[in-house]
């Protein structure tokens, strides 16, 4: 199973497509998308998605297409719930979008912290874990069957969507709802099934026949020896291989009760046939062979732990010879065996059934390994023999892998964190100016995309900066500093408000990166406190409040700064009274969702500040009114600012 979850395991890791789960900007999409389409050639996967933490498909590898898997809502799949929710998802099912079976695997994407907030989804071919068979030998078939007992990949065709037992009602209509297959192609068991013999743990060796009579014709008798076995570290998957033979074809009587009687006589002359030890000898190869050429490590020994039969991988696994293994002791090959081993055959033998996942072990070179393994008890049906069946998987790369991402996590983690910390120290100026102001900053995250600016002039003109960057935490916090830094000086040098907004507009546009850009209201109280300037980009509206009434909107004028030059800065001017005021807010308040998708809004934003002025409650108000519009969910997804300027 490593090799189809290794890769999406590898993928989940790059930081492009950890950045994307974050901030799914449209530059982040198309990066993402390139990243994806690119891996899906390499790996020859059908596709690779990656959803938000809501179930949304953000990008996909298949984003050229026309119907592409981006936009689409895949929450109820189990393979997302099971990644959201930090376990590795494995799902086998009928594409909705593109209609075509797959294996789907879904790794989280995990925060700084590790939460996991998106999923990485690869879709492999639903026959991806198939045996490789040789060209002409149709002797055995393989059959790969999901927890529900459906085959849904065979190397032959005619036991594809068949069953291994009839379905119930119940299980019918689930499959329906979660568009999991399409039932109208569900088929009932096409083989009947006979136990003989040997079984071990819950893997049947058995034998199943197929009856075709045509009780005037002639009559067919087919039968089939296999083994189904469980797949390691699959949610209840099962590998089964089957053996066909034709035994019998032979023209019986027209009339009913003679072929009756052939039928019983046919039946009991097979169970004689496999009395005899030519025939127990046949079947104990098939055992053989199943287990050689299994796609796992698995070996098979009795109650003294000599080996009976194992897969060829087993053997490379543990650097053993199969000619000289093949009857002796396990610990008398494996000398410097973890200890461990002994007790879990002890355990085994007396019938305990164990499973581990990631178990560490010692392996004989004194290195730490990581296994995960199954111990089995089985027995014959007359309890003459016993012994134990082990199935295990080497694990140290996948374990070592998500160490190393856990460590390289940990490391950026303290890094932003320093970062941050560095940030909010330079943002942090002395110089601010609090008098005739009143103002509440709610970032999402340590560093917030709004920036708040207060400065006297020289002359005592007042100066006021809302800034809002394009997204929010870290990467928006990043151009804080340098404009603080603008402001402040060439406000101390008695400089024009208006040079300020061009200046900041240069620095922005030459320093910033394509994608960074301010959205800011510029303004200016002169000295008598009677006339005020105001320069709107992009902003929401500014409001001015006479007698606790709204007299005024002032809306935007200009294009976010950053982006191009600026031609004309031409401002608004208004006439104002002792007692005025005037509200500067970033977007984050009008964005505001609550349960149902409902946008708090431009006009309720107003009607509420009105309200709060009108009873003479402080401007903070709004914030519980905010959250209790939100239903009191902790889903603040944009920075919010506000600051109110008494005249």
């Amino acid at each position: 199973m490593n090799s189809i979850i290794n890769p999406p395991l590898m993928l989940s890791a790059m930081e492009p497509l950890n950045v994307l789960v974050q901030d799914p900007t449209p530059e982040n999409i198309q990066t993402s998308n390139k990243i994806l389409e690119k891996y899906s050639h390499l790996l020859g996967v059908e596709a690779i998605f990656i959803m938000d933490a809501g179930g949304l498909t953000i990008a996909a590898s298949n984003w050229r297409d026309k119907i592409s898997f981006i936009g689409k809502d895949y929450r109820f799949r189990p393979y997302f719930q099971q990644a959201i929710s930090g376990s590795i998802g494995m799902y086998v099912a009928q594409g909705v979008t593109s209609g075509i079976l797959g294996m789907y695997i879904g790794i989280p994407i995990g925060d700084k912290n590790g939460t996991p907030v998106g999923v990485l989804v690869c879709k492999y071919p639903s026959d991806i874990l198939l045996p490789v068979q040789a060209e002409g030998n149709n002797l055995y078939t393989y059959l790969l069957a999901d927890e529900l007992g459906i085959i849904f990949s065979s190397s032959d065709p005619k036991f594809k969507m068949t069953t291994l037992r009839k379905l119930d009602h119940k299980t019918v209509t689930d499959i329906a709802h979660t568009k999991r297959y399409d039932t109208d192609l569900l088929r009932p068991p096409v083989l009947f099934f006979t136990n003989v013999n040997t079984f071990v743990g819950e893997a049947y060796f058995s034998l199943k026949t197929r009856f075709h009579a045509a009780l005037e014709k002639i009559f067919f008798i087919h039968e089939h020896m296999g083994n189904f076995m469980p797949l390691p570290n699959s949610p209840g998957w099962q590998l089964g291989v089957m053996r066909e033979n034709y035994i019998l074809k032979q023209n019986v009587l027209v009339h009913l009760i003679p072929n009756v009687l052939l039928v019983l006589l046919i039946y009991i002359f097979i169970i004689l046939f496999y009395s005899y030890s030519s025939e127990r000898r046949m079947f104990n190869n098939t055992i053989q062979l199943l287990m050689r050429y299994a796609p796992v490590s698995i070996a098979m020994f009795d109650h003294k732990l000599r080996y009976l039969h194992a897969s060829d991988r087993w053997f490379n696994d543990h650097n053993l010879d199969r000619k000289q293994a093949t009857g002796r002791r396990y610990f008398d090959l494996v000398t410097n065996a973890d200890p461990r081993w002994m007790e879990i055959f002890d355990h085994c033998l007396s019938g305990q059934r164990q499973r581990r996942e990631a178990d560490r072990f010692g392996d004989p070179n004194g290195k730490p390994m990581w296994v995960t393994w199954e111990a089995i008890p089985w027995e014959n049906k007359g309890k003459e023999d016993v012994g134990v069946l082990i199935v295990q998987e080497d694990v140290s790369v996948r374990v070592n892998m998500e160490n190393q991402v856990r460590l390289q996590r940990d490391q950026l983690a303290e890094e932003r964190d320093l970062i941050e910390d560095i940030i909010v120290k330079m943002r942090s100026a002395k110089e601010f100016y609090p008098n005739h102001l009143n103002y509440i900053t709610s970032p999402v995250e340590k560093t917030s995309g709004d920036i708040l600016l207060s400065a006297l002039r020289p002359d005592g003109g007042h100066y006021v900066v809302l800034g809002d960057f394009t997204g929010h935490g870290l990467p928006s916090a990043l151009a804080s500093p340098l404009i603080a830094h603008l402001f402040y000086e060439m406000t101390a040098n008695g400089l024009p408000l208006s040079q300020i907004l061009i200046e900041i507009n240069e620095e922005l546009h030459h320093k910033m990166p394509v994608g960074i850009f301010m959205c800011a209201v510029f303004l200016e109280i002169n000295p008598d406190r009677n006339v005020i300037k105001l320069w709107n980009s992009a902003m929401p509206d500014v409001l001015l409040f006479r007698n606790n009434s709204l007299f005024m909107n002032c809306k935007s004028s200009l294009a976010p700064l950053g982006i191009q030059g600026l031609s004309d800065v031409s401002c608004q001017e208004i006439l104002v009274e002792r007692g005025d005021r005037i509200v500067a807010l970033s977007d984050g308040i009008i964005e505001s969702q609550n349960n149902t998708g409902e946008i708090f809004g431009q006009e309720k934003t107003e009607k509420t500040i009105e309200y709060i002025l009108q009873n003479g409650w402080d401007i903070s108000r709004i914030l519980s009114i905010i959250d209790h519009f939100c239903g009191n969910r902790d889903t603040q997804h944009d920075d919010i600012t506000i600051v109110e300027m008494i005249v």
